[in-house]
């Protein structure tokens, strides 16, 4: 199924973090809002490096002043530097670049540094949260390499990385799949995707002939790679959480995903 269009323009936010000079709040502000005025859904690319998170936090609280909706904004964290306690005259990273920072920033790309990333960006955003996240600076990781050890040893951490973004996936297309109206957290029609509907439609049909609920066979869709070892289920009703369980040890029949090939609904060889 293909994916929503992205804006023709996306909105950088390093000078929300201070880079080379050091803009006032209510500058910050002016500059978000005419975005905000420009196009009908605004992109902000942004990462935990800007700023030492600066440019997260800033994002997060004007967008918030300006009384913008989470569902209104698409924000893109890219992930790989973290916040931590400057404990020196100047931040370690990128010397000279950015003007009176409060916090430093270092380098965090394995699984565990991604996950602590995104939370970290999403606690610096407020009320906001990341959709499109990305490695940030891989290659200056291995660059950075001592010698032939360490640039193997990075090269894993790199590998870790993206499986932890792969883990970062929504199963079920913020329930598109599975009924709702919100596909990639943006609310659709059959008029403004027919096709997302065509799609949905043949697959629940699949399913419907193979005996099988729709939510299982994403969630088992998952593990078809095996890079993939768990998926994360969100509920909000108690009575879903046993359910949720059952859906990871759901058996689904080879033939369906054959079936989901030669249809064109998905596009890998089971």
């Amino acid at each position: 199924m293909a994916k929503p269009a992205l804006p023709r323009v996306l909105f950088g936010t390093s000078a929300l973090g201070n880079l080379f000079v050091e803009p006032t709040h209510d500058e910050k502000k002016a500059v978000v809002e005419q975005v905000l005025k420009a196009v009908p859904t605004a992109l902000f690319d942004s990462a935990g490096k800007y700023g030492a998170g600066l440019a997260l936090e800033e994002l997060g609280r004007c967008l918030e002043e300006l009384g913008v909706e989470p569902e209104q904004v698409l924000i893109s964290n890219k992930l790989g530097w973290k916040r931590v306690p400057l404990t020196t005259p100047e931040p370690t990273f990128e010397p000279g670049a950015w003007v009176n920072l409060k916090n430093d920033a270092v380098q965090a790309i394995s699984y565990d540094g991604i996950m602590e990333c995104y939370r970290q960006g999403n606690a610096l955003l407020g009320k906001y949260e990341a959709r499109i996240v990305s490695v940030h600076d891989p290659d200056e990781y291995l660059g950075a390499a001592a010698d032939e050890a360490d640039l193997e040893a990075r090269r894993a951490d790199v590998l870790g990385a993206y499986r932890a973004l792969a883990e970062l996936k929504a199963v079920f297309n913020a329930g598109f799949l599975i009924g709702g109206d919100h596909l990639d957290y943006v609310k659709i029609t059959r008029e403004s995707r027919p096709d997302a509907f065509a799609w949905r439609e043949k697959f629940t049909a699949l399913c419907g002939e193979f005996g099988v609920s729709p939510a299982a066979v994403c969630v088992q869709f998952s593990f078809l790679f095996p890079q993939i070892v768990a998926v994360a289920l969100n509920t909000t009703k108690p009575s879903r959480v046993q359910s949720n369980v059952e859906l990871a040890n759901a058996s689904i029949p080879p033939a369906l995903w054959r079936r989901m090939r030669e249809e064109g609904l998905i596009s890998i060889d089971v």
